[in-house]
Formats: C-alpha cells, sequence, structure tokens
C-alpha cells in the first residue's frame, strides 16, 4: 500500500477517533430540554451531515484512483468503521435532545447517510468498465 493511501487510511482513523471521544463524552452529559437548545443541535447536526455528504462525494469523485492502485479494500473498510461511528455519533446527538428527536427525525436528511455510504462504497469497490486496465505512467497491470 502506497505512502499517500496510508495517510488517507489513517487520516479516516483520526476521524473516527475522534467521534469515538466525542461520543463518549456526550454519552455522560445530561439531556438539553429547552427548546432554543434542541433547535441549535438540530440545525447542528443537519450541518455535520451535509460536511459527511461532502466527504463522500469527494470519495466517489477518486473512485478511479483507488481502483487503479488495488486501494478499494482498505478504502472501503475505513468507510464502513467511519459510517458506524457516524451513526452513534448521530444517535448520541439526538439521545441529548428529546425535545427535538422528532424534528431531526423529520428532516430529509437524516435518511440520507446510508443511501450516501452505500453509493460511495459501490463506487470504491466496483470498477467502471470504461477504466484503463493500467496505470498510464507506471503501467503495471492492475490486481
Amino acid at each position: 500500500m502506497c505512502q499517500h493511501l496510508q495517510t488517507l487510511v489513517g487520516q479516516f482513523t483520526v476521524i473516527v477517533n475522534y467521534l469515538g471521544t466525542d461520543i463518549t463524552a456526550m454519552q455522560g452529559m445530561p439531556p438539553f430540554t429547552a427548546q432554543a437548545d434542541c433547535d441549535t443541535i438540530v440545525s447542528a447536526l443537519g450541518s455535520f451531515v451535509q460536511v459527511h455528504q461532502a466527504l463522500l462525494a469527494t470519495v466517489i469523485g477518486k473512485h478511479a484512483i483507488f481502483v487503479q492502485f488495488g486501494a478499494t479494500a482498505p478504502v472501503a473498510a475505513v468507510l464502513r468503521t467511519l459510517e458506524a461511528t457516524i451513526d452513534s455519533f448521530a444517535f448520541a446527538m439526538i439521545n441529548l435532545i428529546p425535545c427535538g428527536a422528532d424534528s431531526v427525525k423529520r428532516q430529509e436528511w437524516f435518511g440520507h447517510l446510508g443511501r450516501e455510504l452505500n453509493h460511495a462504497l459501490r463506487a470504491v469497490l466496483h470498477p467502471q468498465p470504461t477504466l484503463p486496465n493500467c496505470y498510464p505512467r507506471l503501467c503495471r497491470p492492475l490486481k
């Protein structure tokens, strides 16, 4: 695995670790009860989802690079770990806002994350038939 791929997977792992720390901290907090606090957290969660969707869109846009270098397995594995952690993060946030949980579930973006991840995994794991069978500069066959 090339150094850049190791760096990419390593940086995703850093994100997962930070989210894990945040989840642990949130689990020790009492729920917010003021509606204004709940509304603010619902809005922040919506922004978080948008950032996550942009990240997955970037991965989808770069899928050909992962395919050409035979790097689909490590990228897919770290995406699955990231998604499980993001789900835990989102539900930990929702648990903090009983006055806003119904509002979150009514948001259009609430159901999008699973679909976005599945789209990213399909793009990374299933090469397009139009991709070359070797990397142009190195011209080494793909595995």
